[in-house]
């Protein structure tokens, strides 16, 4: 495919998916417009995502036992509803001339324009909604603002998070797709549930350690981690941004672990625990 004028070239959808995985954010100039914006403004930013992201979705998981028709859908999708973002509306511009045994590849940057759509959405209600809960005096303003600010850039801006001062480089997780983990190699693995750091240790048994360091052994083949009075490893209820429902972690056997993200704001990860993909030559 041809985007900007350049030639790119992927021998696979995995590879493909790789190089779109970093366009899954928020960008710090978007990040600072919507600071920016009224709470009218904002509003309407959230709904026409949640809009835009439902009809994606459907579209999605419509279609015959070979999948949806993704080339036809994009034929009838106007493509000035695609964020100019992190370069999404360049590259669904540069589907256009491609015929549909190219589905694959368009499939997989819709999914993950779906996941830029969505961070996007909560973003925008987490800043209004930062802004509702605050008193109204200018004062209180300013300093909603300010919270609402580094609290979003650590969660969305994929940059050093700092752990008891020590900068962490983490990846989120891609929302529903499973990631295995062997404990035998990565003995001690950070990960954290948005912002909120905690630790799989190998054990044996195999370890959840939260943000309090409480220790759960993972000793059921299926726990669920989040706010939910039901969750197997229950979260404290006023992290409001951990979800009631965050994540699933499979116990494999033999110090293999299976993680699901399920969150509305994200798990992330060490980058190593990533599968690698060979970047076409």
């Amino acid at each position: 495919m041809t985007v900007d004028g350049s030639a790119l070239h992927f021998g696979s959808v995995e590879a493909f998916s790789f190089a779109l995985q970093g366009r899954a954010g928020i960008p710090f100039q978007r990040l600072n417009a919507l600071l920016g914006q009224s709470n009218s403004s904002l509003l309407r930013q959230a709904e026409e995502d949640r809009r835009v992201r439902r009809r994606l979705e459907n579209a999605l998981f419509q279609g015959d036992s070979d999948g949806p028709n993704v080339s036809a859908f994009l034929a009838s999708f106007d493509a000035r509803l695609f964020s100019e973002d992190c370069g999404w509306r360049v590259i669904f511009s540069a589907f256009e001339t491609l015929d549909p045994t190219a589905d694959p590849f368009k499939k997989t940057a819709l999914e993950k324009y779906c996941e830029f759509l969505t961070a996007r959405e909560e973003t925008t209600r987490a800043i209004f909604g930062s802004r509702r809960g605050a008193r109204s005096t200018p004062e209180a303003r300013t300093d909603s603002r300010t919270r609402s600010s580094e609290a979003l850039k650590d969660t969305w801006v994929l940059g050093p998070a700092a752990e008891n001062g020590e900068a962490r480089q983490l990846r989120r997780l891609s929302k529903g797709k499973p990631l295995e983990v062997d404990l035998r190699a990565h003995s001690d693995v950070v990960l954290a549930l948005v912002k909120h750091f905690c630790r799989l240790q190998a054990g044996p048994p195999p370890l959840f350690i939260d943000a309090q360091g409480r220790v759960t052994p993972l000793l059921s083949p299926k726990l669920i981690v989040g706010r939910d009075s039901r969750a197997d490893i229950r979260i404290l209820s006023d992290r409001r941004d951990i979800s009631r429902r965050h994540l699933i972690i499979e116990n494999l056997g033999g110090f293999r672990l299976r993680l699901t993200d399920l969150s509305s704001l994200g798990t992330f990860v060490p980058p190593e625990l990533m599968p690698e993909v060979v970047e076409p030559a």
